[in-house]
């Protein structure tokens, strides 16, 4: 796909305008940032582009942005878990630091000791100073900052970065895919206590990746914040109930669905003590932590055992398909054979 961009305008995507640090970002995304498929990457690009009007840059055309939109944009998706690769113009506002740009101004400043103070006159401007820092420093690493000039590296940078989370798409859904051919193969072939091993797998995959979106999204709020603006406890909380009272058939003995229903019960016990007791109920932020955590295994050894069982089903109909095609060739010889025994008798008839 990129190829076709730079040889739609070669002169545009010249090789002297690739930015030299390229090739040293797509190392470190693929290797570093993109840990694993399920990694949820959000691309956002922010700030104005520059064009030289000349090889030797004396005078351009420049379009002036601050950035600010794309850096409020980039801050929403880091509070809810997501990674952010943030594209942005050089001098223009990131995430968490605006703030500190509009108040960094002379009269502010103080110095005491041999050290720069601020002296603010206002409390809300020290809180969100204060509010700005932590969340950087939390959100930290679910960040990569990729800073351009000109609209020639801008370009370099977009593509080559979207090819690259293309292929993680790719990698990310081909679990789906998966998922869709065991249902194929199931429909032709079985039902299991009226429930098939799809669904099972469906509906595991689903409350998994919204209990990862929820408990999220819940890190560092009380628990009357969680009741009072997070309307998917209830949601999660009726689609667990739906859940622990399927049927699993062949699946009820398998440890990794046990564990499984094990957490989601356990899930399900501390939703329904939120929604009952509101703000009465205390939930530590480290028992979030650890369930975030848990929740991502869960999700990794989901996927392993997705796979697990494609290869099974695939064995399956392969052995299915050697056993029919054994079958008639034994058919086949048993007609010949029938035929030489007919002719045979024909001949001592004649005879």
């Amino acid at each position: 796909m990129k190829e076709e961009y730079f040889e739609e305008d070669p002169k545009f995507f010249n090789k002297k305008l690739r930015p030299k640090n390229l090739d040293e970002i797509l190392k470190f995304l693929k290797e570093k940032f993109i840990l694993n498929d399920e990694d949820k990457i959000v691309l956002i690009t922010s700030g104005g582009t520059k064009v030289p009007l000349e090889k030797i840059e004396i005078r351009n055309i420049d379009n002036f942005s601050t950035g600010k939109r794309g850096t409020l944009i980039c801050e929403y998706f880091l509070k809810i878990n997501k990674k952010v690769i943030f594209l942005h113009r050089k001098g223009s506002y990131i995430p968490f630091e605006y703030h500190l740009k509009d108040l960094a101004k002379m009269e502010n400043l103080k110095v005491e000791e041999n050290n720069i103070r601020f002296n603010l006159k206002k409390e809300n401007e020290t809180n969100i100073l204060i509010d700005n820092l932590q969340n950087y420093k939390m959100y930290y690493n679910n960040l990569f900052l990729i800073s351009y000039d000109t609209i020639f590296e801008y370009g370099f940078y977009l593509i080559e970065i979207s090819n690259l989370l293309n292929q993680h798409m790719i990698n990310k859904y081909q679990n789906t895919f998966l998922l869709k051919n065991i249902y194929h193969k199931l429909k032709q072939e079985q039902n299991i206590n009226n429930l098939l091993l799809y669904e099972i797998f469906y509906s595991t995959n689903n409350i998994l990746n919204d209990m990862l979106l929820f408990f999220s999204s819940i890190q560092n709020k009380k628990c009357s914040e969680i009741i009072t603006h997070q309307n998917q406890s209830y949601k999660l909380y009726y689609k667990l109930l739906l859940f622990l009272n399927l049927r699993f058939g062949v699946y009820s003995n398998n440890k990794f669905f046990i564990n499984i229903q094990l957490f989601f019960k356990y899930i399900f016990s501390l939703l329904s003590n939120i929604i009952q007791m509101k703000e009465n109920y205390n939930i530590q932020q480290e028992d979030i932590q650890n369930i975030v955590y848990y929740i991502q295994l869960l999700i990794k050894n989901f996927n392993s055992e997705v796979h697990h069982d494609n290869i099974k089903e695939e064995e399956m109909v392969q052995n299915n398909m050697n056993s029919n095609n054994i079958n008639e060739k034994k058919n086949q010889n048993n007609m010949n054979s029938n035929k030489i025994n007919e002719q045979m008798n024909q001949n001592n008839m004649n005879s």
